[in-house]
């Protein structure tokens, strides 16, 4: 497919998925002096709408599991190895604008890979590409056949923002992949110059195998006591909008999700960093994914979090999981950032408003396929109650956040330049 078309018909499938969760969060939240409390679970309102609670038993870790992390320096080929291919085939008609091509810049030793592997690649962050000047693959050996080369998703606004005490230690890099269970990893990198990334490191992650069970969510948001507050540990009652201030005493919520706990994915929290997580507030949410794998057993979820979180954590240099919430291809709602899933815990995934927001992802790759109808209900329910808790509309247009105007529900693409 030609590429101005592929990226048409991504644009269509995000901005439909994106349209879905906005339309379903709507219902599910109603007006905001709509008050669901006392009734059952997916019991039809007075309209007949149905909330989009998500309910039911998952898989989940029957304790805490270790995830090991091994960091490979991966150093660039001689500038000749890659001139070759950077030769035009032939010389452009006149007009005709030439792209400029990538050359290989570095390629990675076949690499030992353990566990239902989780991997990706990172380099010094002051060493900046753009994401239009880099392109980074992996391939696998698996009982001695190797695949083709996939591409490893790279965006340079994932991650926490500027200037905050999480920024230090962080490294540029790609989004974590899972490969699974194979016997080898191999990296490439291509670049317009040739030149690889300083400090170049391919990052293996064994999530660790850890036992599962079937559970019901660790938490009831239904249980959980309306805040009082927008921001922990001040004095802050309202919240600002368009139309002056409105008190959060007043509000009423929308239906309330099942959330499974950080415990239930198996979560080590010896690995994050220590101490109190940082608070900001909401005035916006975002639709995420993890671009990831697709065709994963619900056994599995859980080390597929371990996966993401020990890559962020290690190999990013996060303090913990960049996302507030994770949601599976079976709709289950996972906490995500270490916190407080009733309070506005600032992430590490939109760069630039992560201490304004809050992000839920959904795991697996939404670029070539359409997420479920359960996946979209996971959505709607986590967007209208977490919006609802700081008096914002699920289907508020023109909110001011920062520097722009925002809806309620925005993808990623809406603050920056995505696929």
């Amino acid at each position: 497919m030609h590429l101005g078309k592929a990226r048409y018909v991504t644009f269509c499938q995000q901005s439909l998925a994106l349209a879905c969760v906005f339309a379903l969060a709507t219902a599910a939240a109603g007006l905001l002096n709509l008050d669901i409390v006392g009734r059952a679970p997916g019991a039809p309102d007075a309209r007949g709408v149905v909330p989009a609670v998500t309910v039911g038993d998952a898989y989940v870790a029957t304790k805490p599991v270790a995830p090991k992390v091994h960091e490979v320096a991966v150093r660039g080929v001689a500038y000749k190895q890659s001139t070759a291919r950077s030769a035009p085939a032939s010389t452009p008609a006149k007009g005709h604008v030439q792209k400029q091509s990538f050359r290989l810049a570095a390629l990675s030793r076949p690499e030992r890979a353990t566990g239902m592997a989780t991997v990706g690649a990172t380099w010094d962050l002051s060493d900046h590409f753009a994401e239009n000047e880099i392109k980074l693959a992996v391939r696998t050996l698996k009982h001695g056949t190797w695949s083709a080369w996939s591409k490893l998703e790279y965006h340079d606004d994932h991650g926490p923002d500027a200037g905050t005490a999480e920024s230090r230690h962080v490294r540029a890099g790609t989004d974590p992949t899972v490969v699974g269970y194979v016997d080898s990893v191999q990296l490439r990198a291509e670049t317009r110059t040739g030149r690889a990334p300083r400090g170049l490191e391919l990052a293996l992650v064994d999530p660790g195998a850890g036992q599962v069970r079937k559970a019901a969510p660790g938490i009831d948001t239904a249980k959980l006591p309306t805040p009082k507050s927008a921001v922990p540990g001040t004095a802050t009652s309202s919240q600002a909008t368009d139309g002056g201030s409105i008190a959060l005493s007043s509000m009423k919520v929308a239906p309330k999700p099942y959330i499974y706990s950080r415990a239930q994915w198996g979560a080590d929290e010896h690995i994050r960093e220590s101490g109190n997580p940082l608070y900001g507030t909401i005035k916006t949410g975002f639709v995420h994914h993890t671009v990831n794998a697709n065709a994963y057993t619900p056994e599995q979820v859980p080390a597929l979090i371990r996966g993401i979180y020990a890559y962020h954590v290690v190999a990013n240099g996060w303090r913990d999981i960049g996302y507030n919430f994770l949601v599976d291809r079976f709709g289950k709602i996972w906490e995500g950032r270490f916190g407080g899933v009733d309070k506005a815990v600032v992430g590490a995934h939109t760069l630039g408003y992560n201490e304004v927001s809050f992000a839920l992802s959904a795991i697996g790759n939404y670029d070539i396929a359409a997420p479920p109808q359960v996946v979209l209900n996971a959505y709607a329910s986590l967007f209208a109650w977490k919006l609802s808790l700081y008096n914002i509309k699920a289907d508020a247009t023109h909110l001011w956040v920062k520097n722009q105007y925002l809806d309620a529900i925005n993808g990623h693409r809406d603050v920056y330049s995505t696929a």
